[in-house]
């Protein structure tokens, strides 16, 4: 890859490397979005609890809990592997810097919102059936959201990187 390649896969690498060391900021700023999503989507009372990661769900219903966002809820696992692919690609020179700059950003957004969705989910099936219904929405439901909206993702960035390539290759081919 170019330089400014090997600039913005650093970029991408220390990023994720950060991400981990700040997960609690991470875990802030993921609990206001899933209060706004979870308060917007169901309609339902919201509050983010002193320590900042956890999100009082169904103030004023008849079934209020507690979701505290902890690492295993957190974008950062879905958003990392996503980035290590970017930097990968940019470093190996599969991808351009000025596609993959716009790419990364609109990819780390819909991962957001795919996992304040899956906070949607979780609160949604908590009021309705309890731990029952907690456990389906965060292992079963909630995991595959983010798994298949983590696949979704890295096959639209590769797709996305990999535009424009092939012709290049067959019209330097005799």
């Amino acid at each position: 890859g170019s330089v400014g390649s090997w600039i913005f896969a650093i970029v991408l690498l220390i990023a994720s490397v950060g991400m981990f060391l700040m997960l609690d900021i991470a875990q802030r700023f993921e609990a206001r979005i899933a209060a706004t999503a979870i308060a917007t989507v169901l309609d339902t009372g919201t509050r983010i609890t002193l320590d900042g990661t956890s999100v009082l769900v169904g103030l004023g219903g008849t079934r209020a809990f507690t979701l505290t966002l902890g690492i295993a809820c957190s974008v950062v696992l879905i958003l990392v592997p996503f980035l290590l692919v970017a930097a990968a690609m940019l470093a190996s020179g599969r991808a351009s810097v000025w596609r993959a700059i716009p790419a990364v950003i609109v990819g780390a957004a819909v991962l957001l919102l795919v996992n304040a969705g899956r906070s949607v989910l979780i609160a949604r099936l908590t009021m309705d059936d309890g731990l029952d219904g907690f456990g389906w929405a965060h292992t079963v439901y909630g995991s595959a959201i983010v798994l298949v909206g983590l696949i979704v993702v890295i096959v639209a960035f590769i797709a996305v990187m990999s535009i424009g390539r092939r012709g290049r290759r067959r019209k330097t081919q005799p």
